[in-house]
């Protein structure tokens, strides 16, 4: 099929150590591309993952010797506008190969034609044909019966049930089957704050130097030896960020420290961080990722 004058040109950027995107054509008879999607694209004999960075009318190139994407992977970008345009400023700004900057801000499973974004994570609650199944004799279905009651407590997720039993999934499917239970979008993590020691003068006034800034490009420095209370201090900063609807990221110098801070900070703010460093799976590493989009 002949490309049309009509369609438009993907400018992609690829994992190669040249400066410059490449043009590609739509895949045909599909959706359109959003930027910051991963594409699969044919690259001399190879077959390469790529991010759409920019739908453009046309190209330098005549229109026939344009190649088309392969397949999109992805039902979601993989990257937002404004890490788009935080990373089109870098590789401008430090006359780098657009490909590799992009793909530097991706986890090295996303790297490849073949890596997935993850499902999104799913919980599953009971349902009214549940609630009457238990209401009748347990039977030959016991551990089923067992993951039923654990669900009247509320709904559970697939962590939840692989404690519950090892051959959870099989019973899940026949849960499911059965229509005893259905599945939902887990709740969002809610911010839950406990009360922190009270602040001396020091520390308060910290506190309100940093929150009296937050919005804006300011520097800090926090001076104090080792269990002067610079922690308290990032804690109470923290709370002040997520109240506003905002992120935060903490860099912990030692990986062996993260335990007992992700410990720390879980108990203060009312749910778990996201962990990422480079001790964890390439697996481990694309679910945080996942979960901190």
């Amino acid at each position: 099929m002949q490309p049309t004058a009509q369609e438009p040109v993907l400018k992609i950027a690829l994992p190669v150590p040249l400066r410059q995107l490449f043009d590609y054509l739509p895949q045909e008879d599909a959706p359109l591309p959003e930027t910051g999607s991963r594409v699969v694209v044919p690259f001399g004999s190879r077959r390469l993952a790529g991010v759409v960075v920019e739908v453009a009318a046309g190209s330098d190139l005549p229109r026939e010797k344009l190649a088309r994407v392969i397949n999109c992977p992805d039902e979601l970008p993989a990257l937002t506008p404004e890490l788009l345009d935080l990373l089109a400023w870098c590789w401008r700004y430090y006359k780098h190969a657009p490909g590799e900057v992009y793909f530097n801000a991706l986890p090295p499973v996303l790297r490849k034609p073949g890596g997935l974004i993850p499902a999104l994570p799913k919980q599953y609650r009971l349902t009214q044909k549940g609630e009457e199944r238990l209401a009748q004799p347990v039977g030959r279905i016991r551990a089923q019966v067992k993951i039923l009651e654990r669900m009247q407590q509320g709904p559970v997720t697939e962590a939840q049930l692989r404690a519950l039993n090892p051959s959870w999934k099989k019973l899940l499917e026949k849960l499911l089957e059965q229509q005893w239970v259905c599945s939902e979008p887990p709740a969002p993590d809610k911010f839950n704050p406990a009360a922190g020691p009270l602040l001396l003068d020091e520390q308060r006034n910290a506190v309100e130097d940093i929150v009296s800034g937050l919005g804006m490009f300011r520097c800090h420095l926090l001076d104090g030896i080792t269990g002067s209370g610079k922690t308290e201090v990032y804690l109470k900063v923290l709370e002040q960020v997520l109240q506003r609807g905002g992120q935060a990221l903490l860099l912990v110098p030692e990986i062996g420290l993260t335990p007992q801070l992700v410990s720390r900070f879980t108990r203060r703010l009312g749910f778990e961080p996201v962990v990422t460093h480079s001790g964890l799976s390439e697996g481990q590493r694309l679910q945080a990722w996942a979960r901190a989009r």
